[in-house]
């Protein structure tokens, strides 16, 4: 790059980004990955790069095996959690060459010149393709270099279609500011359910202290959708997240307190049974509502008949779900799944998770570890940054913090296992075309 950079050019438009350089990312599976980087500057040009898939397939699979999902032929439980928790992310040398491994095959030089030579601060907005929905881009790093984060900030995007026929846009006019932040943390779920409590006692007391939330209650889905339609000004939920059917995110369900008859089905339409003993709130719920598609059954009964779900749990501005695999959305080649149920019923900011995320009671009992409550801390901070302007922003500030303890420390307890699997989808309000309000309705040049 010439030391004349021309991300710092004048706008003859009027409405290019000018108080950073915006580059935007976008990803595709067609037997080899396929990305393109645009630059948002006038006459800068799309840089394209080609991924071979034999050269991505065996760096995926050493990324799956540092996760806490399970494998191909592993049993649910906690053996794959014991895998991650001794993994490569766990550890800062193998997490290091891994993630330059990852930096050298995903980001092409070019793009690394760009984006370290900027005299603006970068933000990428990124849309991953199905092969690439858990590669933590936070750490990718320049061999011998800084990582992606300490460069840029990163935002991620579902497909522009998420602005078509939106049911409801972000809408700041109706927040309650009387409302203290909706915060629904570790539900207790039905006992005849596998899932355990998503926090220790020493979590809840954390939370209690810090935040005043009793995190031993109960809450169906009615009790949320009355809590959501008298619009509180945010949404932090943390529990469980199941995915029955892992690659289609549309199947995942989010676990409140809803009781309900062993042998019913977590998702409509799915055909796969499960004896979970209550009903999970599904993106097909969310969506749908109650307008008594042909799936519901005896068993499954509506909550409130009648109603498009848009209208049962309107979602507020900003919306956190800490779940394992909450931000599946990118392992389907569509992507559907609660990011993209949550945006299409509000939300302009949807913070969640790309992977499973062990609790502290995991961290201690399968790794012998006990100085802090990690998960807990996680919780807390993605809190804390949902006050602030900029969510992304601030976001990006603490897990900057947790790397540079991590790479100076290597303590357990600032693992990239929990603050790289943290992901921010943005999808502000955009006209009925699509355009941002802010764009002129005709231009000589736009962004796609």
């Amino acid at each position: 790059m010439s030391q004349s950079d021309p991300s710092v050019r004048s706008s003859p438009a009027g409405w290019w980004p000018t108080d950073e350089l915006q580059i935007v990312v976008r990803a595709v599976d067609a037997g080899d990955t396929f990305l393109t980087f645009r630059p948002l500057v006038p006459g800068q040009p799309v840089m394209s790069h080609r991924i071979r898939q034999g050269a991505l397939t065996p760096l995926i699979a050493e990324l799956a095996a540092a996760l806490p999902d399970p494998m191909p032929g592993e049993v649910i439980g906690s053996g794959h959690i014991r895998r991650a928790l001794h993994g490569a992310l766990t550890e800062r040398t193998s997490e290091r060459a891994l993630s330059e491994a990852l930096g050298s095959l995903i980001i092409p030089p070019p793009v690394w010149q760009h984006v370290s030579m900027s005299r603006r601060p970068v933000r990428l907005r990124i849309t991953p393709s199905a092969r690439l929905a858990t590669v933590p881009w936070e750490l990718l790093t320049i061999p011998g270099g800084k990582r992606l984060l300490e460069l840029a900030t990163l935002a991620f995007e579902l497909p522009p279609t998420i602005h078509y026929r939106r049911p409801r846009r972000p809408d700041r006019t109706c927040i309650d500011h009387s409302l203290p932040p909706l915060r629904t943390i570790d539900p207790v779920v039905p006992p005849q359910t596998p899932f355990l409590r998503a926090t220790i006692e020493a979590g809840r007391e954390l939370v209690t202290r810090r935040l005043g939330v009793d995190c031993a209650t109960y809450i169906t889905r009615e009790d949320l959708g009355r809590a959501l339609r008298a619009h509180p000004p945010r949404w932090l939920y943390f529990g469980h997240v199941s995915v029955p059917e892992p690659g289609i995110p549309g199947t995942a369900g989010l676990h409140l307190s809803d009781p309900g008859v062993g042998g019913v089905t977590p998702f409509g339409g799915t055909g796969r049974w499960y004896p979970l003993g209550h009903r999970a709130l599904t993106v097909v719920d969310l969506l749908v509502g109650t307008l008594e598609p042909s799936w519901f059954t005896a068993d499954r009964p509506p909550a409130d008949p009648g109603l498009a779900g848009v209208d049962i749990w309107p979602m507020p501005p900003r919306v956190a779900l800490i779940a394992c695999n909450s931000g599946a959305d990118h392992t389907a080649t569509e992507p559907l799944g609660l990011v993209a149920a949550t945006q299409l019923l509000g939300a302009e900011f949807v913070t969640a998770t790309r992977w499973s995320v062990p609790t502290d009671a995991a961290f201690g009992t399968l790794r012998a570890y006990h100085d802090r409550l990690p998960t807990t801390e996680a919780v807390l901070a993605v809190d804390a940054a949902h006050e602030a302007n900029d969510p992304i922003a601030a976001l990006r500030t603490w897990q900057l913090g947790q790397l540079d303890e991590w790479q100076r420390t290597g303590d357990l307890g600032v693992t990239p296992l929990l603050f790289a699997a943290l992901t921010t989808h943005h999808a502000p309000a955009r006209e009925a075309d699509g355009r941002d309000p802010a764009w002129p309705p005709f231009a000589d040049e736009g962004p796609s």
